[in-house]
């Protein structure tokens, strides 16, 4: 009788240990899952940084407003990289400029805008179609 003894805590220690393991594997699994999702936010938001978006100009002028975005920051971020603008909180999707170098600048002409009311914002775009931060509002102001 002692021998069925000596088996069933065998069975019960390779039980455990095989409970042990399963269970390791499951956090390893969620934890690795998550540690690569950290990895891509990360360098995501590391492309962002230096990425900087500024209205110089933003009036109405001619029929087709004028509207002057300049890319500045440290980004070296190349090949692809956009600015879209944002007339009062709204993304306009239909104008879109590539800025890859720092310091360059680009010419959005929109119809419409009111002088004194309307409000500009520029954001970056990387190539992957992340957004990054954006500029302060600038005020239309009348020609």
């Amino acid at each position: 009788m002692n021998s069925k003894k000596g088996q069933s805590e065998v069975i019960t220690t390779v039980l455990i240990i095989l409970l042990v393991l399963a269970a390791i594997i499951i956090v390893w699994q969620v934890v690795q899952g998550t540690l690569k999702q950290g990895q891509t936010d990360i360098n995501t938001k590391r492309d962002c940084i230096g990425l900087d978006m500024v209205v110089l100009k933003a009036n109405n002028a001619t029929a087709t407003n004028n509207i002057l975005v300049r890319r500045e920051g440290t980004s070296t971020v190349t090949g692809g990289v956009q600015a879209k603008i944002l007339i009062n909180d709204k993304l306009n999707d239909t104008s879109t400029v590539n800025l890859d170098t720092a310091y360059s600048t680009a010419t959005f002409n929109e119809a419409g805008l009111k002088s004194g009311i309307d409000q500009v914002q520029a954001v970056g775009i990387l190539p992957d179609g992340t957004p990054c931060g954006l500029s302060e509002k600038v005020t239309v102001t009348a020609a």
